[in-house]
């Protein structure tokens, strides 16, 4: 199994400097144009590790509690759990992901509020219903 990475490790790095295409030249600090490169990368790595905390932890919320009403021992609340939980299993990604980018701005909008999801938020939340929901 070592072998195999090492050998694929050294293939991906070879490849990274031997196309005139793309090479480390793209990340070089020493150069105005690698440094920018490297904000932008860095930028795109907080955003990412903000988005992964802020969902885990909405998600776990959220779903702890959908979850709590289908363990009880009341059969009315259990039966309303299935219902919801196996209703939003049923939706395809894609069409979710279109509702909570689309959908949501004018359910708030109709309900009067002025909230308007960018994609940086529209991600959370999609990122919130999928985890909670599709495992």
């Amino acid at each position: 199994m070592n072998k195999y990475l090492l050998m694929f490790s050294l293939l991906f790095l070879s490849g990274c400097t031997s196309s005139d295409i793309w090479g480390w030249y793209v990340i070089d600090p020493s150069t105005k144009s690698g440094w920018n490169n490297i904000v932008f990368l860095a930028g795109g790595f907080a955003s990412t590790i903000q988005l992964s905390i802020i969902a885990a932890l909405l998600s776990i919320t959220i779903g702890l509690l959908i979850a709590l009403p289908g363990m009880s021992n009341n059969y009315i609340l259990k039966s309303i759990n299935r219902i919801y939980v196996e209703f939003v299993r049923a939706i395809p990604l894609l069409p979710m992901l279109f509702w909570v980018f689309y959908g949501l701005p004018v359910i708030f909008k109709s309900l009067g509020l002025n909230i308007g999801i960018d994609a940086f938020w529209g991600a959370v939340n999609f990122s919130n219903i999928r985890q909670r929901f599709h495992g």
